[in-house]
Formats: C-alpha cells, structure tokens, sequence
C-alpha cells in the first residue's frame, strides 16, 4: 500500500498488482481478465500479451 499526502492534507491511498497469467489459449481470457478488474474497480496501467503458436500457450503480464 502506497500513501501520498497532498497539499491539503488529504491522504490518497493506492494499492498495486502485477498479474502473470498463463494458461492454454482460447478465445475470451483477454475479455474475462479485464472484466474482472473493471468489475471490481481495478485499472489497468500496462500490459502485455503472448501467445505461443507451437504450444498454443497464452502469457499475459499486467
């Protein structure tokens, strides 16, 4: 947890994640992850995605 004090003594609390993810690919996990943290009012401030064709393997790193 990360506090921050602002100019008129108000605290702003955040708290941070890193997700990894990877798991057999398949239409809709990018659709299910991001819903997920928007249902629960997350944002998303960086991502990356992989899939590996040969293994037919999904990574997902946020």
């Amino acid at each position: 947890m990360i506090v921050f004090t602002g100019k008129f003594n108000k605290k702003i609390t955040m708290s941070t994640a890193k997700l990894l993810l990877h798991c057999p690919d398949k239409p809709g996990i990018l659709a299910e992850v991001t819903d997920f943290i928007t249902v629960n009012k997350g944002n998303i401030v960086y991502l990356d995605q992989y899939v590996d064709h040969v293994e037919n393997m999904f990574f997902y790193a946020y």
